[in-house]
């Protein structure tokens, strides 16, 4: 071998040797800064109130707006998102009225629980029955995080809730929910969601508009016609009627 190829090939060598240490260097870096967690006092929920759906059923009762705390709000997502077992740990959101909400968790990811920070914009979707959160500006531990890795995060989130998917960068949580019976249906959709300052102004649907729609659908099934022929038999035609009047 000549000295020039001994040469090049001892360089290519350095440079590979370099590289090398370079990508072992950055990553060690990276797992240092994602280990980081100063925001321990932002997740952690100093009140918890379990009125979130108490208050979602007085509203949907009349179908008028209702408020919903910071509180009722964190308290629903831990119990329902949280746990030892799911991607997330810890959760607590903070809602404001002229920018995005702040997100601050617990996360497991990439064999250890983690801190996380995102901003997120929260856009009411009723046409699809769910809401879209958009996840921004994401930190896990002292980490800024893009792409793939966002991704894997919100997808395994996603994965492990069946109220939740992720699609395009968008998380979508179901907000409309159906019960369906034979011969009626009954369905409760959120129709606003506006955050505001430390609170989530809602309105749904009428529970008690669906529930009369519902009643009428059964009076003028088949089922409901045999039923009340049983029950009144020739002057089922003039109860029917006049139930029907009184109602609508």
């Amino acid at each position: 071998m000549t000295k020039n190829k001994k040469k090049i090939l001892r360089i290519v060598i350095v440079c590979a040797a370099a590289l090398a240490a370079a990508a072992i260097g950055f990553n060690i870096v990276c797992l240092i800064l994602m280990s980081q967690d100063n925001i321990a006092p932002m997740y952690t929920l100093t009140e918890e109130d379990d009125s979130f759906m108490g208050t979602l059923l007085k509203g949907a009762v009349t179908g008028r707006e209702f408020d919903l705390s910071e509180a009722q709000i964190n308290t629903y997502l831990k119990r329902n998102f949280c746990g030892d077992n799911k991607p997330l740990r810890k959760i607590r959101v903070y809602f404001h009225n002229e920018k995005p909400s702040e997100v601050y968790a617990r996360v497991y990811c990439f064999g250890a629980e983690r801190a996380l920070y995102a901003d997120a914009e929260i856009e009411l979707m009723p046409e699809r029955g769910q809401t879209a959160v958009r996840v921004n500006n994401v930190k896990i531990g002292e980490l800024h995080i893009h792409g793939f890795v966002l991704d894997n995060v919100l997808q395994d989130f996603a994965d492990s809730n069946p109220l939740a998917e992720y699609t395009d960068g968008v998380l979508y949580i179901k907000t409309e929910y159906s019960y369906e019976g034979k011969n009626f249906s009954l369905t409760l959709k959120l129709e606003k969601l506006e955050p505001g300052d430390r609170i989530i102004v809602g309105k749904t649907n009428s529970l008690t508009m669906e529930a009369v729609n519902a009643v009428k659908d059964y009076l003028l099934s088949d089922d409901g016609q045999e039923f009340f022929k049983g029950l009144f038999g020739e002057k089922i035609n003039d109860i029917k009627n006049f139930v029907l009047r009184l109602l609508f």
